[in-house]
């Protein structure tokens, strides 16, 4: 039995510029808020619904590749991928998508999970390579199935 991987991707940490310019956003929309209403209570509303769009980006996600599953833990929430459920990945820049069906399909955001690889891309990949088959892309698109910059 092999020791399980772990990793925290947490972005705001990895991007700080791009933490700062949220921020900043998230002051802009506090501020039009309160201007619209006149009433400072509406604006901090108004930022606090937007932040709350962005902890993915905020907050750190943990992750444990382990013998059975990819566990992910995050806002308090955690979720188990059984390794058997995985049919297929696709590579991006900043994570993989794991997917539950054989061949690309419109419902991948919807049924698939998004794995950050934090600062350990090449464990991470190396990681989830050894566990999930070969990838299955479009004819003509590369074994690691259709690349983008999401």
């Amino acid at each position: 039995m092999t020791e399980p991987l772990r990793w925290t991707a947490h972005p705001a940490a990895e991007r700080p510029y791009a933490a700062a310019g949220l921020a900043a956003i998230l002051i802009g929309i506090g501020a039009a808020g309160w201007a619209w209403s006149g009433a400072p209570v509406f604006g901090v509303v108004a930022a606090l619904l937007v932040s709350g769009f962005m902890l993915p980006f905020l907050l750190p996600t943990r992750y444990e590749a382990g013998e059975d599953g990819l566990s992910i833990a995050s806002f308090g929430r955690s979720r188990v991928i059984k390794w058997s459920s995985v049919k297929n990945l696709y590579i991006h820049a900043t994570g993989v998508h794991l997917s539950p069906f054989d061949r690309p399909s419109p419902l991948d955001p919807f049924r698939g999970a998004f794995v950050l690889y934090g600062r350990e891309k090449d464990r991470v990949l190396a990681a989830l390579r050894a566990r999930v088959p070969e990838s299955k892309g479009p004819p003509g698109a590369p074994p690691e199935g259709p690349a983008s910059t999401a």
